[in-house]
């Protein structure tokens, strides 16, 4: 599966729905310069691809490999991550107050040195620990629904470790 999904289950989930609806961000600290959820989901991918991209040329399993996992240029990559985490549902969610929007954080998120400072055999290597998102990316978008709640995406649910489960509710 790929890397994008792997890392971000959570982040990209919520990030993708609200760009798809270009919702207006509800909180953060600068309301005059705060994102909407779309332009975070925007930048999220934007910052994201490109770092894969910066590495494309070391990515272990070659590059026909690369281009199917996270497109032929930057803007392929951030459709494809879109798609991948099933944007839709995730705006749905926001917009019926199953997952709540900081736009404070996904600046920061976004803005993050980490996107550049990351080296490429950090970003490859199988060790979870070498290369992670911002924290900021995973906390502007969270979860409002406990363990056995109704849900319909993986950022509807509270927790770490949470996921919307094939019954459709969520689990830890």
């Amino acid at each position: 599966m790929c890397r994008t999904v792997l890392r971000l289950t959570t982040a990209t989930a919520f990030t993708c729905a609200l760009l798809a609806l270009g919702l207006p961000a509800c909180g953060g600290d600068e309301p005059d310069h705060a994102l909407t959820a779309e332009q975070a989901l925007d930048g999220y991918f934007a910052s994201q691809c490109a770092t894969y991209h910066r590495c494309r040329s070391s990515f272990p399993p070659g590059d026909a490999l690369f281009v199917r996992f996270y497109g032929a240029d930057e803007a392929a990559c951030v459709e494809l991550s879109k798609e991948e985490l099933d944007a839709h549902l995730i705006i749905a969610s926001i917009e019926a107050g199953r997952v709540r929007y900081d736009a404070g954080r996904a600046r920061v998120c976004i803005d993050s040195p980490r996107w550049t400072s990351t080296t490429c055999e950090a970003l490859w290597s199988p060790d979870d620990d070498d290369y992670t998102p911002p924290p900021e990316c995973e906390e502007a978008f969270s979860g409002t629904l406990e363990e056995g709640d109704a849900c319909t995406h993986a950022f509807d649910c509270v927790g770490a470790g949470a996921f919307c489960g094939v019954m459709g509710t969520c689990v830890r």
